[in-house]
């Protein structure tokens, strides 16, 4: 298979998307090493945004010119290709179809073009991962069919482009370097590289999960492999692993244990030498084994995206037992605060800020069913103002960043 080929058969069909709030035991293994029990219940619930200490909710139109303008974001379509960073002062999207990255302000004015798709010293032929290194004003974008990291600053000016070892599919800015994950080939001896501004390897880290691949190699690369930032700290789970790292002073740290038990995804399951057997052993590891494939830590709760039963669902797990309340849906977080659409999140700008989206067209149509018209929000004055923000935008305008705020 050709490894540069990303996500080649996730999100085929949405099946079913359930939200699960799970009880949580704390068991400390040492300072701060917790394990998070998630249990599931037969009572079907649905999950509010209420219910997650949420109590505002504010929307951000993206400008939309000839500069600007970007396919619009999709569960149905691999949303997790479309990237959406959220910090203090600005918004940067790189959609799945793409050709660079876009920055907004938080008034979503847009404001420049970082990097450019093409063939010139300057700019990459493939947009595969990007992050962002506040502290010291940098953006790197990853070509991985060119095993490139292209360096530019935080307002669009090209700096340098740097060598990355081969097979590279996530990159991670961090402590003034970039960790450089590679996929997991079975017999590839390092699993992360640390690399400075100028490509030298500052420490290479140890592939603890090796296997003997069959004569076909099939990974579907964005899943192996979720991190968050919480507090400018990064935080890495590899997908055969029940895991979170935390990555500081160069090391990383066990931070948290997400208990898939027996339906943890292993490495057997990457072993087939035919088409058929792959689509086999595919097809029972969707069945019986649970993949993430998105993370967001808050002061109280996980949230984590996840196959499981050949579903796509959510769980929101309580950090605190005394919090834990088991119960589960088959919808999305439904939007309590004013009435609007039931939101899928993205990710988190901060421990007290969540985010989502939704497009023109889709929260245009919504305000004029029955449901929305006849709902009960817990803030009646917000459903006024979703109402008039919906009747000042274009259905083909830009997608709409909802930003959620947690007590």
């Amino acid at each position: 298979m050709i490894s540069f080929i990303k996500k080649i058969v996730l999100f085929p069909v949405l099946y079913g998307l359930g939200c699960f709030i799970a009880c949580s035991s704390n068991k400390h293994y040492d300072n701060n090493k917790i394990e998070l029990e998630i249990s599931y219940s037969n009572k079907i619930t649905q999950i509010k945004l209420s219910d997650l200490n949420i109590f505002d909710i504010e929307y951000i139109p993206l400008e939309t010119n000839e500069k600007s303008m970007f396919p619009g974001i999709s569960i149905e379509d691999d949303v997790l290709d479309d990237k959406v960073l959220v910090t203090d002062n600005a918004i940067y999207i790189n959609s799945l179809f793409g050709s660079s990255i876009l920055k907004f302000n938080l008034e979503g004015k847009y404001l420049t073009q970082i990097g450019k798709k093409g063939h010139g010293p300057e700019e990459y032929l493939f947009l595969n991962d990007f992050s962002i290194d506040f502290k010291h004003n940098r953006i790197a974008i990853l070509s991985l069919v060119q095993d490139k990291i292209f360096l530019y600053t935080t307002d669009g000016e090209f700096l340098k482009t740097i060598s990355c070892p081969i097979d590279i599919t996530h990159i991670f800015c961090n402590e003034g370097a970039v960790l450089c994950y590679k996929r997991n080939t079975g017999t590839n001896t390092y699993a992360f590289d640390l690399l400075d501004y100028d490509g030298k390897i500052v420490k290479s880290y140890l592939n603890k999960h090796q296997y003997t691949p069959g004569t076909m190699i099939f990974v579907q690369e964005d899943e192996e492999c979720l991190h968050y930032y919480k507090n400018d700290t990064l935080y890495i789970k590899e997908r055969y692993c029940d895991t979170i790292f935390k990555f500081a002073d160069l090391q990383f740290e066990p931070y948290m244990v997400l208990n898939r038990g027996d339906k943890r995804y292993t490495t057997e399951l990457l072993v087939f030498s035919s088409d058929d057997e792959m689509l086999k052993v595919r097809n029972l590891a969707d069945k019986n084994y649970i993949t993430e494939l998105e993370l967001i830590e808050l002061d109280k709760y996980i949230y984590t995206y996840i196959i499981e039963d050949d579903s796509f669902k959510t769980f929101v797990a309580s950090k605190n037992i005394t919090n834990g309340v088991s119960s589960s849906s088959y919808d999305l977080l439904k939007n309590d605060i004013d009435g609007g659409p039931d939101l899928f999140l993205l990710t988190s700008r901060d421990a007290k800020t969540l985010v989502s989206f939704i497009n023109p067209h889709e929260l245009k149509a919504y305000i004029l069913t029955e449901h929305f018209i006849n709902s009960k929000p817990v803030c009646p004055d917000k459903k006024e103002q979703l109402v008039r923000f919906a009747n000042s935008v274009n259905e083909d305008d830009n997608p709409i960043i909802v930003l959620l705020k947690v007590r």
